[in-house]
Order: structure tokens, then C-alpha cells, then sequence
């Protein structure tokens, strides 16, 4: 079974993730904040701490994330 990490699970990548699903990949979904769904991590691409329990063995990642806000600076 193929597995993929969508890092920044918003809108876009949980459309993305659910038919990766539906397709039979192995999907874990990488947000800011917890998530109900199955194999969902806690973390922020911004914050290298935060991102040292991804799964290994990975066929995919695929960055979707965000900024943290609407203002200038958060997409800088």
C-alpha cells in the first residue's frame, strides 16, 4: 500500500487526502491543530521540533499548507 504525508491538511489537502484514501494509499494528515481524522499529526512546518515523529517510508509528501494569517508577513 502506498503512503503519503500531506503536510498542512486544510481544505485543499483533506479533499486530497480523502481520495488518496478512496484510491488505497495510506495517508497522514500533518495540521497546526488536532484533527479527528485517523493518522492525524500535530505539527508546523515553521518549527523544526515539531515535526520529529513523521512516519518513515514514505512514497509521497505533499506540501499544501497555508499561512499562519491573512497579513503580509504570514505568507512571507
Amino acid at each position: 500500500m502506498p503512503r503519503a504525508l500531506i503536510a498542512g491538511c486544510g481544505y485543499v489537502g483533506e479533499a486530497l487526502a480523502t481520495r488518496l484514501e478512496r484510491g488505497g494509499w495510506e495517508v497522514w494528515r500533518l495540521a497546526r491543530s488536532v484533527r479527528e481524522q485517523e493518522r492525524s499529526l500535530v505539527g508546523d512546518l515553521t518549527v523544526r521540533s515539531t515535526l520529529v515523529d513523521l512516519p518513515p517510508g514514505l512514497d509521497a509528501v505533499v506540501h499544501a499548507a497555508g499561512p499562519g494569517g491573512r497579513d503580509e508577513a504570514a505568507y512571507r
